[in-house]
């Protein structure tokens, strides 16, 4: 090259030393390009206007280059390196870092000579819009990208499928995105159900709009769309969900308490914040069939003295799925990890809906959880209800399901149908007895009642999986049980802001009509030392 590989002297070699290493960093594409068009010797031209690789696509009337390329041949070569070599040489590829964890790629408009990729489908279509968007967070679609352009065959079970998920435009979209980069790179290990993330992609058109995109394998339905195609075909789908149940359960232990350390060497633990079937996803993999949580963007890491200080009233959460406490006033409503095992137990519920009961099973389980929530404007599909307390002070109080007709019904039906195992049994006792519970905890610890942490639940269901595997009869052979369970005594307590506008909008007449007195037994929350976390083992 004029001026550098011609000057051996000692003298210049950091300075050769130098230029080496900037056009190996930075202009390597330039270099290529320059020499296309046999112009290489205006590299250092561009060096000094500083227009690097960075700077791609270069565009013909930019000034600079018309500084550079001066000449009525220069110009000649200009027009075919912007033309036709640019467009051929910039290709995209998308790759795992050196150590296997997802690279966030920022991406000009333009700067590739092939699409990024190819729609092939968009979700969720008009049927499932609502349902599909609740939370509102973003559009997944389905892409197919050349296979030249990725290293991640080895992870694919459909090749070259991918789903890309696009989150929809907000004040606070920036912020969004790095939280489930941050939440996906964390807990989206492939030995743990969780989705992994292949690549984050940041859009930026030549108008400077900005588009925020995750890149995941291509799942072939949700939890939601599974249960609907039909039943359970069979007593190896059972064995397959008591697999299924306890690797979510272990994918959320996980979650709650992945090990590691923040910036400042203090321990941090995790919360998902929206586990729905819908961000259950169904995968096919070398091992058959498998569920794995996606959709990360409400997760939430904290340090272990803030895990639990989170007030319910303004989390955002999916209406149906959500537990009690986002209902509840002050420090009684504090969000922590049992937030997912409550959501997860609704879950689990409907399952067993499902495999007793089928897709029609399902439906009918939501129809009868239809609630009116302060007043017939408010109809909701929820695990819990509102009560007055006795004596009348206009003041509801939270009940667990159980104590009502509707839920309690629900599980009473579950075990006396004809084709409940004994392994359904079970499973019906670890939902009712430690999941689906509205908590109180009480200054004498052997009269709180909690949620079970996830590390005892990943516990429980592995020995109920491990039974199954052992035992063929234990998920097969239909026994009748008569449940031991008595409901437990409904919660008093103060109710936030946000449902105590709704209950002082309704008229007296309403307030009658929807909101009955309870009138059995009562438990009352007390105020909990600050930080740890409201669950047991």
């Amino acid at each position: 090259m004029p001026g550098l590989a011609s000057d051996q002297s000692s003298s210049n070699a950091p300075q050769r030393r130098h230029y080496r290493e900037t056009v190996c960093r930075d202009y390597r594409h330039i270099l290529a390009l320059l020499i296309l068009v046999a112009q290489e010797k205006h590299l250092f031209k561009f060096i000094e206007a500083q227009m690097s690789d960075s700077q791609l696509p270069l565009r013909s009337d930019d000034q600079r280059l018309q500084n550079i390329f001066i000449s009525w041949e220069d110009r000649r070569s200009l027009k075919q390196l912007c033309g036709f070599y640019q467009p051929r040489l910039t290709v995209q590829f998308f790759q795992l870092n050196p150590l296997r964890n997802p690279e966030v790629y920022e991406i000009k408009s333009g700067t590739s000579s092939h699409p990024l990729w190819y729609d092939t489908h968009q979700y969720p279509d008009e049927s499932h819009t609502d349902q599909a968007r609740e939370g509102g967070y973003g559009e997944v679609r389905q892409v197919t990208i050349h296979p030249w352009q990725h290293e991640f065959s080895s992870i694919l079970e459909s090749p070259n499928l991918f789903a890309l998920k696009t989150l929809k435009r907000a004040q606070d979209t920036r912020r969004l995105f790095f939280n489930e980069v941050d939440m996906l790179s964390k807990f989206g290990k492939d030995e743990k159900q969780n989705v992994r993330l292949l690549a984050s992609i940041i859009e930026v058109t030549r108008e400077g709009s900005v588009k925020y995109s995750f890149l995941f394998p291509w799942a072939e339905c949700d939890l939601r769309e599974h249960w609907e195609k039909s039943g359970v075909k069979g007593a190896a789908e059972i064995l397959w969900v008591s697999e299924q149940c306890y690797g979510l359960a272990d994918a959320l232990s996980f979650i709650h308490d992945p090990g590691l350390l923040n910036d400042n060497k203090n321990a941090i633990y995790g919360r998902h914040g929206d586990i729905k079937p819908e961000n259950i996803l169904w995968f096919r993999n070398d091992r058959g069939q498998m569920l794995a949580f996606s959709d990360m963007g409400l997760a939430e890491v904290h340090k272990d003295s803030s895990r639990s200080n989170i007030p319910g009233e303004g989390i955002p959460h999916t209406p149906t799925y959500r537990p009690p406490e986002c209902d509840i006033a002050g420090e009684e409503g504090y969000i922590s990890r049992s937030f997912d095992i409550w959501t997860l137990g609704c879950v689990f519920l409907e399952f067993v809906v499902w495999i007793l009961k089928g897709p029609k099973g399902i439906a009918g389980f939501r129809e009868a959880r239809l609630t009116e929530y302060a007043g017939p404007f408010y109809r909701t599909s929820l695990f819990f209800s509102l009560h007055r307390a006795v004596p009348s002070t206009n003041l509801p109080c939270s009940s667990d399901r159980p104590v009502l007709t509707n839920s309690l019904q629900c599980f009473r039906e579950l075990h006396a149908h004809k084709d409940c195992t004994a392994y359904l049994h079970d499973f019906l006792d670890l939902i009712q007895e430690r999941m689906i519970i509205v908590q109180s905890k009480d200054k004498d610890p052997t009269k709180s009642i909690l949620r079970i942490r996830s590390q005892g639940l990943r516990t429980k269901l592995m020995k109920l999986r491990d039974q199954c595997r052992e035992d063929k009869s234990y998920y097969t052979v239909p026994t009748s049980r008569v449940p031991a369970f008595q409901p437990l005594p409904a919660v008093k307590a103060a109710l936030n802001e946000k449902v105590l506008e709704k209950v002082r909008a309704m008229p007296p007449m309403e307030k009658m009509k929807y909101l009955h007195f309870h009138t059995g037994k009562t438990r009352t929350t007390t105020r909990r030392k600050s930080g740890g976390d409201d669950q047991t083992s």
